[in-house]
C-alpha cells in the first residue's frame, strides 16, 4: 500500500462539487489518458488499497482538506455506478446509468468547455478512482513545498520521495 497526495483546483469544478463527488459518490475524477492518448505517468502507479490524501486549492491560494480516502474496486463495491478497473490502473469508468453523477461531472463543462470534466479521450467515459473515506485518519497538514515537487503537480507520492526518513 502506498500513500499519495492529490490537489484539485478551481480549474475543473468548485470545492463543494469536488467534495460532493468524493463524499456522496465515492469518486475522484482523473483521466486514464491525456488528450494526445498518452497515459499520465503517476496515475497508473496508484493501486487498489492505496491511500489518497485529498486537498482542494481555492482561488485565493487557500487550501481545504477534503480527507483521506482508500482506493477501492468501484465495480465490485458500487456495480451500478462504476465499471471494473481500466486496464493497468486502479481507475474505474463511470457507467452511463449513474445519471446524477454524470450530471455533476459534466455540468460546468457544458457551460464552458475549458471548465469541468470531459470524458476520457480514449475510453469515452468519465474515469477516476473509486474511493472510500477513511474515518479517523487525518490528512497531513497541507504544505505545498513539502508535499508536491512543483506547484503545477496535482498528484504526488507521500511522503515526498526525497524527504528524510
Amino acid at each position: 500500500m502506498s500513500q499519495w497526495v492529490y490537489k484539485a483546483t478551481t480549474t475543473k469544478i468548485s470545492y463543494e462539487d469536488t467534495r460532493n463527488l468524493a463524499t456522496k459518490y465515492n469518486f475522484l475524477a482523473r483521466s486514464a489518458f491525456t488528450r494526445t492518448g498518452a497515459r499520465p505517468s503517476r496515475v497508473s502507479k496508484v493501486m487498489p488499497d492505496d491511500i489518497i490524501h485529498f486537498y482542494y486549492r481555492l482561488r485565493d491560494k487557500q487550501v481545504e482538506t477534503i480527507g483521506s480516502f482508500r482506493v477501492i474496486n468501484g465495480g465490485v463495491r458500487f456495480p451500478d455506478r462504476f465499471s471494473d478497473y481500466v486496464a493497468m490502473t486502479a481507475l474505474v469508468g463511470v457507467k452511463d446509468t449513474s445519471t446524477d453523477m454524470i450530471r455533476a461531472l459534466e455540468k460546468d463543462h457544458k457551460l464552458d468547455p475549458d471548465k469541468g470534466y470531459a470524458r476520457d479521450s480514449v475510453l469515452k467515459v468519465f474515469t477516476g478512482w473509486a474511493i472510500e473515506k477513511i474515518e479517523g485518519m487525518g490528512a497531513p497538514e497541507f504544505d505545498q513545498a513539502k508535499l508536491f515537487r512543483a506547484p503545477q503537480i496535482t498528484l504526488w507520492h507521500y511522503p515526498h520521495p526525497k524527504s528524510s526518513p
